[in-house]
């Protein structure tokens, strides 16, 4: 107890000094600006990460950079900070390797802090500039690091071996057993993700486990007492944490068998929980930042739960069938023995699968908008494959530096079991309603949810009756909840897409998405939409047929269900939407091309087009771009969607009243728009402008913005950094003669 005490205190003065670190060499401290181009000095920290481009002329390297000096202007200055680099160079080069130092020129802009393992991930991000690149030395970092990561690359070659033709398959065992997933479609790792199995990508207990019980029998082989296994066994599995990057599943695992091992060393019984809070402790001690990690948190309920929950629902589902068997009358045979054998196994696969979904659930549910309840079902297959893969890749791994025919052959095992595990996620993906995305959860269910787990589990009997009136209380409340929530209707402009896309919510819970933004927002776009439960999509619209308006949209295909493609009538003139298109006629979806007069509605949402007037072909984007009205009981918002001057003046011609109480402008665009004629047509009370979240994109033209304000328009900007922005359409105005439309 007073050692855990101590650990516990070290952990809290550590995370006092990290956060309060108030020296002036902090990058944070000397690059004030949001985006700075800097030449800097740095160190390369971790191994790093090989993309290739669509181009297929270049790919892109990621690695984490430990910042030793800067220069701003013209004057070099000792700097301390992590970075997350990126550097496009041609295909072919060499990758930058652990403990090079280098010269870069580029781009250093804030980001927000992710974590990996014992790293915390940079809260600076670094774009280098490609051709002033310039290596000073190589050789540095710690030796013992370097030596594992050496050791990593030679088992990936090993584990390439006979099957280089199927990257499917020695990229999953990599993953799965060398922690490198970067060799995974980012398709494939969806799948693992929506089906709940996207664990046993990440190095965790069972990795640990098999390589421990492979070691284990090889120790009793050559004679090695039990007492003796933690002195030859716990450097090996520290060093196996440190080989697959220091994950903190990885490092828990490994600190977990190594105090079980040691336990018959000490004179002890070995101790499941001890062993656990051990581990916790010197994670925290050496990495506070990790308590708020996802990994660490998400790793380590779910063996809590297992050591819970599990024992207890293995109780209750073997009792049926051990019931009726009174082995002490009798010896059982043989085939008695194998059926009893059996059925433990799958009551054991069956409980472990419980407890870990039941778990993890809220935490899947709040961090990645998803709920996956068909992993009841996936994980009961999905672990013994996964086990018999990994223990492949140990013996490819460690005989083939014996013979490398010897890895062949066990490569080729592994391979035939990854094909059915992806037969088997693929189809678990494919069953309807096996998984779905959902909105923010409010604290206060993520909260009633452990209460409730740990009423049923710690409270007497006659407290643990109420449990399920309990529940249903709060299923009732959470329903009830989300019916009254069912009439609302509003707009919501993404600053993932810079801007450019607009989610309207009409009732009972129809979507459309107006614009998809730029094709590098892609995965950005997908996250947003399930980050607001949105499963499905009535309509897609691309009003614009620019890059920076569509270039998602295919993305967004693939991911979302939609019901149909909203489009201009000349969208095949753009190559942009071409691949749209396709993607459009591979998935059955139904292509609708739209010009002014065509209206419908969302409920009682209506919307209606006001531009183009016919299907001629455009001369620019701009003038072929959709206007829409959204409009609610005379609440109403106008979409410009990236329409030029040229088309407010056309609307103007034909007569039409464009009158908005929200006009939604694009930035780049806004060069002689918003004319005093078109606005005082439109009237707008609220004017939100695209500005774009990239450094490089241009301001919104002043003159425009100077004439909306001195009308009293309210001008507002939309970029990630002030986050999205929200037009809620009231059904009754919250004073008489007051506006229909709330901005959030």
């Amino acid at each position: 107890m007073p050692l855990l005490c101590g650990m516990w205190l070290a952990a809290c003065v550590n995370a006092s000094l990290r956060e309060n670190d108030c020296s002036p060499r902090r990058v944070s401290a000397q690059v004030l600006r949001p985006r700075e181009h800097v030449e800097l000095v740095g160190e390369v920290v971790d191994e790093p990460v090989v993309f290739s481009r669509a181009d297929a002329s270049s790919e892109v390297q990621h690695f984490t950079l430990r910042i030793v000096a800067l220069r701003r202007a013209d004057e070099w200055r000792r700097a301390s900070g992590i970075a997350a680099a990126v550097w496009t160079v041609p295909r072919g080069s060499a990758a930058v390797e652990y403990g090079q130092r280098w010269k870069w020129r580029g781009v250093l802009s804030r980001d927000t802090v992710r974590r990996a393992g014992y790293r915390a991930l940079p809260a600076q991000r670094f774009n280098v500039d490609g051709g002033d690149e310039q290596q000073l030395a190589g050789g540095g970092g710690n030796p013992l690091i370097r030596l594992c990561l050496e050791a990593r690359k030679r088992s990936a070659r090993q584990l390439e071996a006979g099957v280089e033709d199927y990257p499917h398959s020695h990229g999953m065992v990599k993953a799965m057993l060398l922690g490198i997933r970067s060799e995974i479609p980012e398709a494939q790792r969806d799948v693992f993700a929506e089906t709940g199995t996207l664990h046993i990508l990440a190095v965790s207990g069972v990795h640990v486990g098999i390589l421990t019980l492979l070691c284990v029998a090889v120790l009793r082989l050559l004679g090695v007492p039990s007492r003796k296994f933690a002195l030859y066994l716990g450097p090996l599995l520290l060093l196996y944490a440190v080989l697959t990057g220091l994950r903190a599943s990885a490092v828990r695992a490994a600190v977990m068998a190594v105090a079980l091992l040691a336990a018959p060393a000490w004179g002890r019984r070995p101790d499941l929980p001890s062993a656990v809070a051990l581990a916790a402790t010197l994670i925290l001690a050496a990495a506070p930042g990790q308590i708020l990690d996802a990994g660490f948190i998400f790793s380590f309920a779910a063996v809590i739960g297992l050591l819970i929950l599990q024992p207890r629902l293995m109780k209750r589902l073997s009792a049926t069938g051990e019931a009726d068997e009174d082995w002490s009358v009798q010896r059982p045979g043989r085939a008695q023995r194998l059926a009893r054998w059996v059925s433990l196994a799958v009551w054991g696969t069956v409980s472990t699968s419980i407890a870990v979904w039941v778990v993890t659930t809220p935490l899947t549910a709040r961090w990645f908008h998803l709920c996956s309840p068909i992993a009841l079902v996936g994980n009961l297959l999905v672990i013994p494959l996964a086990s018999v893969i990994i223990f492949s890749g140990v013996l490819s791994t460690v005989f083939g530096w014996i013979h490398p025919v010897v890895s062949e052959v066990f490569n080729h095992g592994a391979r035939v079991f990854v094909d059915l595990l992806m037969l088997w996620v693929e189809g678990l993906a494919a069953i309807p309603y096996g998984h779905f995305t959902v909105g923010d959860i409010p604290d206060a269910w993520f909260a009633a949810w452990y209460a409730l787990l740990f009423l049923a589990l710690t409270a007497r009997a006659y407290l643990r009756s109420l449990v399920p009136w309990f529940a249903a209380a709060c299923v009732t409340l959470a329903a009830l909840v989300w019916w009254s929530g069912r009439d609302a209707a509003f707009l919501t402009v993404l600053e993932e897409s810079d801007g450019a896309a607009v989610l309207v919510r009409g009732p009972a819970g129809r979507h459309v998405l107006v614009n998809a933004g730029p094709a590098y927002r892609g995965r950005d776009m997908v996250r947003a939409l399930q980050c607001r439960g949105i499963n499905r999509l009535d309509a897609l619209v691309v009003a614009h047929a620019d890059a920076s308006h569509a270039g998602a949209a295919a993305d967004i295909l693939r991911a979302v269900p939609v019901r149909e493609l909203w489009c201009t009538p000349w969208l095949k003139q753009s190559p942009v939407c071409m691949t749209v298109l396709a993607v459009a006629g591979e998935r059955n979806i139904r292509v609708r091309r739209l010009v002014a007069g065509a209206s419908g509605a969302l409920g009682d949402v209506e919307w209606e087009v006001l531009h183009p007037a016919d299907d001629r072909p455009a001369r620019r984007s701009g003038e072929g771009a959709l206007v829409m009205r959204f409009a609610r009981q005379g609440a109403s918002a106008l979409l410009m969607n990236g329409a030029d001057a040229t088309v407010e003046q056309s609307i103007l011609r034909r007569a039409i009243e464009p009158a908005a109480e929200v006009l939604l402008s694009g930035g780049r665009r806004m060069s002689g728009a918003c004319s005093p004629e078109w606005l005082d047509a439109v009237r707008p009370r609220v004017a939100l402008i695209g500005t774009g979240g990239d450094w490089r994109w241009v301001e919104p033209d002043r003159e425009a913005v100077r004439r909306l304000r001195e009308r009293g328009v309210d001008v507002r900007g939309v970029n990630e950094a002030e986050g999205a922005l929200e037009i809620h359409f009231e059904r009754r105005p919250s004073q008489p003669g007051g506006p229909w439309c709330r901005i959030l």
